[in-house]
């Protein structure tokens, strides 16, 4: 491992994160700010990018993914 990058995550208090199951996405929960962030995962690089997308959500704590095979 190796760092690439120091990435902001739109938040307060970075409490979880998770990649989706197709690699593409990391999920954050930001506990005191109240949001869950969206970030793209370049599948070259690896290197992180914010999308603009945050969903609040009350003291969010987990990152989860359901699997539904």
């Amino acid at each position: 491992l190796s760092l690439l990058q120091h990435i902001g995550v739109q938040g307060r208090t970075p409490r979880n994160f998770n990649i989706s199951p197709d690699g593409r996405y990391l999920i954050v929960a930001n506990q005191d700010s109240n949001n869950i962030v969206l970030l793209t995962i370049d599948a070259t690089t690896g290197r992180l990018s914010a999308t603009g997308t945050n969903l609040p959500v009350s003291k969010p704590t987990c990152v989860k993914f359901l699997s539904l095979s």
